[in-house]
């Protein structure tokens, strides 16, 4: 849950203790007819050297009070491993921006 105008990123980490350099290639899924939401990845596809760990990032945004619904699919292409992941971010009333004081 985020305040709508707000956002929060998630990392994904990707661990290889392998011998071997992984591509790992993202997909993400959501219900495109609600446009108050968004959820977004930094990159689509990376090498993952052996031995090391790189994190994707995932990032909600929502635009205005909503709730939105997806799946973020990562594909190992070296070893055909498939990470699925459920999302579902909530978008939430705003927060004050400003305080404003007016006199008549």
């Amino acid at each position: 849950m985020v305040p709508a105008r707000g956002s929060v990123t998630q990392e994904i980490p990707i661990v290889n203790n392998s011998e071997k350099d992984w591509n790992v290639k993202a997909t993400l899924n959501f219900d495109s007819k609600d446009k108050n939401g968004i959820f977004s990845i930094n990159v689509k596809e990376m090498i993952v050297k052996r031995k090391t760990t790189n994190n994707f990032l995932l990032m909600f945004k929502p635009y205005w009070v909503t709730e939105v619904v997806g799946k973020l699919t990562l594909n190992n292409n070296t070893t055909n491993e498939v990470y699925e992941y459920d999302l579902k971010g909530i978008g939430e009333e705003p927060l004050a921006e400003d305080h404003i004081i007016l006199n008549c």
